[in-house]
């Protein structure tokens, strides 16, 4: 059937652009032209436009209000309205289509307008992992189709080091913990177009279905969340490979110490996402200011805290086009991470698609006129196999059968001093 995909379904190419920015409580006091993925000293309209923006902040709002009442809208309006401006003209063309905040983390998503009205089943969800589950760390979610296909964003903050320079970090379990906590807890109230072990009923009979029953999954850490994961190198040693690896943009040798691929590798976290190439600084710790704005801090080992992965099924396309973070951004000790993606939408056509999987099955299964009971020979009724004992190679009577049509065949043995069949 996926071979066959289009000749039931159209496809409809769409353009992702994803970015994330632990924003450090901070407001928006610089352009962010970067963050939306425009190149310095072009105009809006010298570049390609996405069709759909995702933005992730973390550590939104630090303020003990914040942790009391779980979600504000006042920073969420600021940010928002920023992102509008240096939009430009364009701005016209876009409209919010979903937002989920829970404390410091903010999830919004905005489209074009041409393609809103093939938007429909918009879901969000949250869930708090911090202390005392308050908020401070966790995830927010939301997922909605475009025609036919599910598109599924996650936004979270993982647990932070506790270790200043030189001791290797401590909490690479706990963030796995947290991920794995987060891939379980976060649902959405409807069944998703892929089906899988996510799936699961409510006492009210609603089925809730998982992050991963999505066509595409993107999930951020930096842009779409603080994955907080660190490198497991030594403050001196870290600092320098990043003097050495700056100009040729190449960190291979520090990457193979980057917790989170090393994580991922041994099947602990992540397994079911990828990434793309890492060709930038480490995006954390950095001091605040334009003029200390590209120093990393002396306070803090430099790691990849901030990171974008997706996941997308067989049946649709992905190519990412670019991953990088902006230096040049100055506001927060984090630096944003940006990803843009061509991805698409399909739109499915229900006649054709039964048609479709009624020759596909025809070769397999046979016309049902021969679907008749099957039928087989033995060579002997009753068939001695004489002692036999476990591991030990002592049986040595050959059974013949002629299976006549191609079915499942059960047999059953007997022992004869019990007379106590068992199935094979």
């Amino acid at each position: 059937m996926r071979l066959r995909i289009n000749e039931y379904s159209a496809s409809h190419p769409l353009l992702l652009h994803a970015a994330t920015f632990n924003v450090n409580g901070k407001l928006p006091s610089e352009r962010l032209y970067p963050l939306l993925g425009f190149t310095s000293g072009k105009t809006v309209t010298e570049e390609p436009i996405p069709d759909i923006f995702v933005f992730g902040f973390q550590e939104l709002d630090l303020s003990t209000e914040a942790l009391l009442y779980l979600s504000t809208t006042e920073k969420e309006e600021t940010w928002f309205d920023a992102i509008i401006e240096d939009l430009g003209d364009s701005s016209k063309d876009y409209v919010k289509l979903v937002s989920k905040q829970l404390v410091g983390m903010l999830i919004i998503v905005i489209v074009k307008k041409s393609l809103r009205p093939h938007i429909h089943h918009i879901h969000s969800t949250s869930s708090g992992q911090g202390y005392m589950w308050l908020g401070n760390k966790g995830g927010v979610a939301v997922r909605f189709r475009v025609y036919d296909t599910v598109f599924t964003f996650v936004n979270s903050h993982l647990a932070a080091s506790r270790a200043a320079p030189g001791p290797l970090d401590d909490m690479v379990e706990r963030r796995n913990a947290d991920f794995t906590e987060l891939r379980r807890v976060l649902k959405f109230p409807e069944p998703a177009a892929v089906p899988a072990g996510d799936a699961e009923y409510t006492a009210s009979g609603v089925q809730h279905s998982g992050i991963l029953e999505s066509d595409y999954t993107f999930w951020i850490g930096g842009s779409y969340a603080n994955l907080n994961y660190r490198i497991d190198l030594s403050d001196g040693d870290v600092r320098e490979l990043i003097n050495d690896s700056t100009q040729s943009r190449d960190y291979s040798t520090m990457l193979p110490f980057d917790q989170l691929k090393a994580q991922r590798a041994l099947g602990k976290c992540f397994t079911e996402f990828s990434e793309g190439p890492i060709t930038f600084i480490p995006t954390y710790r950095f001091e605040l200011g334009p003029t200390l704005g590209q120093i990393h801090d002396v306070k803090r080992r430099p790691a990849w805290t901030d990171r974008i992965l997706f996941h997308s099924a067989e049946s649709v396309s992905l190519k990412q086009l670019n991953y990088d973070c902006h230096p040049n951004i100055c506001l927060s000790d984090h630096k944003p991470v940006t990803a843009r993606f061509e991805i698409e939408a399909r739109t499915f056509n229900l006649e054709k698609m039964i048609t479709t999987l009624e020759e596909t099955r025809t070769p397999l299964e046979g016309p049902p006129e021969l679907e008749d009971p099957p039928a087989m020979t033995v060579e002997a009724n009753h068939v001695d196999l004489g002692k036999v004992s476990y591991v030990l190679n002592t049986i040595g009577r050959l059974i013949a059968f002629t299976q006549l049509l191609s079915s499942t065949l059960q047999m059953q043995y007997t022992r004869e001093e019990d007379n106590k069949a068992n199935e094979l």
